[in-house]
C-alpha cells in the first residue's frame, strides 16, 4: 500500500473513532442539555475552526481516497471537515466542492451495498452542496463544470444547465462542458438553447462522433426522423463499438417508420447488451411500433433476469406486459413492484400511462 494511501485511511479510522468516542460519551447528538442549553450538534458545530495545514492534510487525505477508490473513507474525512465549520452551508466553497465529489463518488460507486434510494439521496445531497459552493457569481469554471455535472446526475437538469451556461459564459469554446449543456438542454427540453449548443458542439468538433449524435437526438426531439437516421448513421460510422450511437439510431429508424430495421440492429447485439434496461427499452418500443405487442413485453425478460431489483426495469416490464393483455404477468410484475426499493416511486412515475394502457385493453377487449 503506498504511503499516501496509508495515511489517508489512518486519518478516516482515527476520525470515525474519534466520532464514535465522542457520541459514546455525549449520548444522543440530537439531545439537549438539562439546563436548556444547545444540543451536542450545536456544541460540536462551535468547535475550533481547523487550521489551514489540518485542512490541506484532509484535503489531500480525499483526494488520495477517491483515487483509489475508497469512497466511503473519503466521505468520513469530509463530513468530519464539515462539522469542524459547523456544517456544510457555513463551510468554504473547495471544502463543500470536495465534499460534494466524495459523495457523487460514493453514489456511483458499484461495489457499494447502497440501497437504490441511498444512492439518489446521496446524489442529490452532492449536487445541492456544489450548488451553494458555486453561489458566487465570480465561481470558478471547473467548480460550476461539476455543479452541472452533479445536477445531472442528480437528475435535476434544468439546474445543470443553469451551472453549464454559466461555465459556457466564462470559456465558451470548451468542448466538454457545450456536450454536457447540450445534453441537458434536451433533458430539459429547452430545445432553443440545445439547438445553439449543439451548434457550437458542431462548429467546434465536427469530427467528433457526438456531434453527428447530438445533432441525431435534437433531430428526433423535434420529429425530423429524416435527418435524425442520417446523423445516427453517420455516428455509428465514426463509432461503431458505442452502444449509446446505436441506440439513437434505433430509436431514429423507429420514428421514421422503419421498427422492422430497428428491431434486426439490436437484435444483432450481444446478450450482455440487450440485457441492459436502455437497449430492453429501445427494442420493446421497435417491437411494439411493428405491432408485436406480445414480443415487445418479453424484450424485458433478459434485462429482468440481470437486475431483478432495479425499479425502473420491473416499472416498464410491467406496463409492457398490460399492453400486451397478459394481464397475469402484469400483475405479477406490478406485486414485485410494490416490493422493490424505489417501487413506489417507480409506480407513480407510470402510474398515468398504466392507466391509458389498461383502459385501451378493456376496449379492445369489449370490441
Amino acid at each position: 500500500m503506498r504511503p499516501p494511501l496509508l495515511r489517508a485511511l489512518c486519518l478516516a479510522s482515527a476520525l470515525c473513532a474519534a466520532g464514535c468516542d465522542r457520541e459514546a460519551r455525549d449520548g444522543s447528538s440530537s439531545e439537549t442539555s438539562r439546563d436548556g442549553g444547545a444540543s451536542t450538534t450545536d456544541r460540536a458545530s462551535s468547535a475550533q475552526l481547523p487550521s489551514a495545514r489540518e485542512t490541506e492534510d484532509a484535503l489531500g487525505a480525499i483526494d488520495t481516497l477517491l483515487e483509489a477508490d475508497r469512497p466511503r473513507e473519503a466521505e468520513i474525512i469530509a463530513r468530519k471537515l464539515l462539522d469542524r465549520f459547523g456544517g456544510d452551508e457555513n463551510a468554504p466553497p473547495r471544502i463543500m466542492l470536495a465534499a460534494a465529489r466524495t459523495l457523487l463518488s460514493r453514489s456511483q460507486t458499484q461495489g457499494e451495498s447502497l440501497k437504490r434510494a441511498e444512492r439518489g439521496a446521496m446524489a442529490r445531497e452532492a449536487a445541492l452542496m456544489a450548488q451553494r459552493a458555486t453561489r458566487a457569481n465570480d465561481a470558478d469554471v471547473e467548480h460550476l463544470r461539476f455543479a452541472a455535472l452533479a445536477a445531472s446526475t442528480a437528475g435535476t437538469p434544468a439546474d445543470a444547465l443553469e451551472h453549464a451556461l454559466r461555465a459556457l459564459a466564462q470559456e465558451p469554446d470548451h468542448v466538454p462542458t457545450l456536450f454536457l449543456g447540450a445534453t441537458v438542454a434536451l433533458a430539459s427540453i429547452d430545445l432553443p438553447q440545445a439547438t445553439a449548443l449543439i451548434a457550437r458542439h458542431v462548429r467546434l468538433a465536427p469530427d467528433d462522433p457526438w456531434s453527428a449524435g447530438l445533432e441525431a437526438r435534437l433531430a428526433l426531439a423535434t420529429g425530423d426522423s429524416a435527418h435524425a437516421i442520417a446523423r445516427a448513421t453517420d455516428a455509428v460510422a465514426h463509432d461503431r463499438g458505442a452502444l449509446e450511437f446505436k441506440l439513437i439510431l434505433a430509436r431514429a429508424l423507429t420514428a421514421g417508420g422503419r421498427a422492422a430495421d430497428s428491431v434486426r440492429m439490436i437484435a444483432a447485439m450481444g446478450v450482455t447488451e440487450r440485457s441492459r434496461g436502455p437497449v430492453a427499452q429501445v427494442l420493446s418500443e421497435a417491437l411494439d411500433a411493428s405491432g408485436d405487442s406480445a414480443a415487445a413485453a418479453r424484450a424485458w425478460d433478459p434485462a429482468l433476469f440481470a437486475a431483478p431489483d432495479d425499479a425502473a426495469i420491473r416499472a416498464e416490464a410491467a406496463l409492457a406486459f398490460v399492453r400486451a393483455g397478459d394481464r397475469a404477468r402484469a400483475e405479477t410484475e406490478l406485486r414485485v413492484l410494490s416490493t422493490l426499493d424505489g417501487g413506489r416511486d417507480e409506480y407513480a412515475r407510470i402510474e398515468e400511462r398504466l392507466q391509458r394502457a389498461l383502459e385501451a385493453a378493456k376496449s379492445r377487449a369489449t370490441q
